[in-house]
């Protein structure tokens, strides 16, 4: 009987560190996928993303630039709105796009005055 009741509790207990390793692993997980981002002005990221950047957006006025630092490495984003859309790029540091997004911009201002007019 004596025996049994340390078998189970050797069990619960191999169990419960199971869950915990689990647990852990998913937390490293997580942080592994947390980032860090700056702003940034355009001369001071590397001259590869800036040709990148000023061909992109060609004359149309950027919003905003970010370093953004993740555990895969740096990497670099330009905005800017064309037209009634907001582009987003994202490159690595030698100036190739990843990543290229075109959404409708939210135009808040226009919101705003539509709702004083009520």
């Amino acid at each position: 009987m004596k025996s049994r009741k340390t078998l189970l509790t050797l069990v619960a207990v191999a169990a419960l560190a199971s869950i915990i390793v689990v647990a852990l692993a998913v937390a490293d997980e997580e942080i592994g996928k947390q980032e860090n981002e700056k702003v940034v002005a355009l001369n001071d990221m590397p001259q590869p993303v800036q040709d990148t950047i000023l061909k992109e957006a060609q004359d149309f006025e950027l919003n905003e630039l970010l370093e953004v630092t993740t555990d895969e490495g740096t990497f670099y984003e330009a905005q800017w709105l064309e037209g009634d859309n907001e582009v987003s790029i994202l490159m690595t540091p030698n100036g190739k796009i990843l990543d290229r997004e075109r959404e409708k911009a939210d135009n808040e201002e226009e919101d705003a005055e539509e709702d004083d007019d009520d």
